[in-house]
C-alpha cells in the first residue's frame, strides 16, 4: 500500500512538472506502441522513452499515462517545424526506394518515418507519410526538386511506340529496357504489374525510350570502367575482362532477358545492388550501369574470399547457384574466357 502511494505521488509530481514545461498527458490504449505514439506526436522514440523512464522496447499497459514532452527547449521540436508531412498512397509498381528518391529522402529515413522495414513489401493503397513541398532544409528541398524534375522528365513519355513481346520477356525487363517504371508501363497497357505476358502480344511503350542512343566512345567506356574499378578496389583487368565478355564494351546493349549496358546487369541485380550495396538510386546511364556492375562484382569477391574465378562464375550463373550446384558447363567456358581476357588486358 505504501509502495502504491509512493508511485502515485511520483506520477503526480512528474505530471505536474510536465504540465509546467508545456508537456501533455496521453493515456495508453490497447494496441498502442511507444514508437507509434512517438510518431503520432512528431517526436523521437528515445526522447519519449527517456522522458517517461521506460525502455524503448518496453511493453505498454493499457490505461497507463505517459508524459508527452512539449516543444520548448529541445532541438528536435524546432527541427519538426522544418519538416512538413503529407500523405502518399502507394500505387502499382511503387517501391519504398523509388518513393524515397522521389521525395528527396534516404530510404532508411522514410522507412523509420513510417515505421516500416526498408525492404519490406508495399501493399497497394497503403498511406505513407512523406515530406511536402517547402519542408526540410535547403539541401533537402534542392534534392527533392531534382528528384521531382527527373521524375517529371520521364513521368509523361509519349506512348506512341510499340513493342512485340518475345518469348521469355517480363514486364519488368521491358520497362527497364525502355527506361520507364514497371507500374507506368502496366498502367499504359491496362494490365497488372504481375500479369503474364503472351508471346506475340503488342505493348505500348514510350517512344523516347527507343530513340535513346548512347554517344560514348570505346575510350570513354574504358575510362569509366577504370574509374569505378579504382573506386571499389577491384582489379581493373578483371573489370575490363568481364565487361568485354559481357558486351564487348558496347553501351546500351540489351539482352532478350533484360540485361543492360556494358556490364549487362539484370533488372533484379540492379535493384539489389542499389538497395543493399550502394544504398541509393543510381541513374540508368552508361556510367551508372558500369558502377552497378562493378559494385556487384566487388561484393562477390568479398563473399567468395577474393577468388576471381568464383566471382566471375557467380557473376554469370548467380552466387547461390554456384554454391549449390557448382559451375555449369557454360559457366566454365565463361570463366575460362574471362581469365584469358584478364591476362590480355
Amino acid at each position: 500500500m505504501r509502495m502504491r502511494a509512493t508511485l502515485m505521488a511520483a506520477c503526480i509530481l512528474a505530471l505536474g512538472a510536465g504540465q509546467a514545461s508545456g508537456a501533455t498527458r496521453y493515456t495508453v490504449r490497447w494496441g498502442d506502441t511507444l514508437s507509434g505514439i512517438a510518431r503520432t506526436h512528431h517526436m523521437g522514440l528515445l526522447r519519449l522513452a527517456r522522458r517517461n523512464g521506460i525502455s524503448v522496447y518496453g511493453v505498454l499497459r493499457a490505461g497507463s499515462v505517459l508524459v508527452i514532452p512539449g516543444p520548448s527547449g529541445h532541438r528536435h521540436a524546432t527541427r519538426r517545424h522544418h519538416l512538413r508531412l503529407g500523405i502518399y498512397v502507394v500505387r502499382p509498381g511503387d517501391t519504398l526506394t523509388g518513393i524515397a528518391h522521389r521525395h528527396g529522402m534516404m530510404l532508411n529515413a522514410l522507412a523509420r518515418l513510417n515505421h516500416r522495414r526498408p525492404y519490406g513489401i508495399l501493399v497497394i493503397g497503403t498511406r505513407l507519410h512523406v515530406p511536402v513541398a517547402g519542408g526540410g532544409s535547403r539541401h533537402q528541398r534542392r534534392h527533392r526538386h531534382r528528384a521531382r524534375r527527373h521524375h517529371s522528365r520521364g513521368g509523361r513519355p509519349h506512348w506512341r511506340g510499340r513493342y512485340r513481346v518475345q518469348p521469355g520477356d517480363t514486364l519488368t525487363a521491358i520497362a527497364f529496357r525502355f527506361g520507364t517504371g514497371v507500374g507506368r508501363l502496366a498502367f499504359a497497357n491496362r494490365m497488372h504489374v504481375e500479369s503474364l505476358l503472351l508471346s506475340g502480344s503488342v505493348l505500348r511503350v514510350p517512344l523516347h525510350g527507343r530513340q535513346r542512343r548512347p554517344r560514348i566512345s570505346r575510350a570513354g567506356v574504358q575510362g569509366r570502367l577504370a574509374a569505378w574499378a579504382a573506386h571499389y578496389g577491384v582489379d581493373r583487368r578483371l573489370v575490363f575482362a568481364v565487361a568485354w565478355q559481357e558486351s564487348g564494351f558496347r553501351p546500351g546493349l540489351t539482352s532478350r532477358t533484360g540485361a543492360w549496358g556494358v556490364m549487362q546487369v539484370m533488372p533484379g541485380t540492379w535493384l539489389f545492388t542499389e538497395q543493399m550495396l550502394i544504398g541509393h538510386w543510381v541513374p540508368h546511364t552508361t556510367s551508372g550501369g558500369i558502377r552497378v556492375g562493378v559494385a556487384y562484382l566487388h561484393a562477390l569477391l568479398d563473399d567468395l574470399g577474393g577468388s576471381e574465378r568464383l566471382a566471375a562464375a557467380s557473376y554469370y550463373q548467380g552466387e547461390q547457384s554456384v554454391r549449390i550446384f557448382g559451375m555449369l558447363p557454360s559457366t566454365r567456358l565463361y570463366v575460362r574466357d574471362v581469365l584469358a581476357l584478364r591476362r590480355r588486358f
